[in-house]
């Protein structure tokens, strides 16, 4: 009968074993798994890691707050918001409102609103996107709330420039 060599230590080709269970020479496998990465000094702070190597955070700690993303969703629902009401009252509004000057500043009021907060809310949606460390969900949705409003709002705008630009009038 020919016998085996013991497993070294560090083979990764040596049978696994059970952790607590005595290996063929005597000795106790290590107890502990291995950690990818450099080498941790005694006394280093270790932070929790995740599958492959990504950090873990627990949801409610500050490092795994995305808060351009938040923001990008706040804007977006904001833009969402303030499109409904108008087209609220674009339908339902009285047919007597429109050509006055109330109209007119409402109009006005809306194209500066909606815009400012839907270019605000694609910007921080590519921010907070950009961010691969930390949870996007919300930076996607608000990427797509202000996609979703300043596309059609600069459509608009430049219908209202190339109508006043050459007086146009329906």
């Amino acid at each position: 009968m020919s016998q085996q060599p013991p497993d070294q230590p560090n083979d990764p080709f040596a049978a696994p074993h059970q952790y607590g269970a005595t290996a063929p020479d005597g000795a106790t496998p290590q107890s502990a798994p291995l950690q990818a990465g450099p080498p941790q000094q005694a006394g280093a702070h270790q932070q929790a890691r995740g599958p492959y190597g990504a950090p873990t955070g627990s949801a409610g700690s500050a490092s795994s707050r995305n808060t351009a993303g938040r923001l990008a969703l706040v804007f977006g629902l904001v833009c969402a918001g303030i499109s409904t009401l108008a087209q609220l009252v674009w339908s339902f509004g009285p047919t007597s409102m429109y050509g006055t000057a109330f109209y007119d500043v409402f109009l006005i009021g809306y194209d500066i609103v909606v815009t400012i907060t839907s270019l605000a809310a694609c910007i921080l949606g590519l921010i907070g996107l950009r961010r691969s460390n930390l949870p996007q969900r919300a930076a996607a949705i608000g990427l797509g709330l202000g996609l979703a409003t300043f596309g059609p709002m600069v459509i608009y705008l430049f219908g209202r420039l190339v109508q006043s630009v050459f007086h146009l009038h329906y």
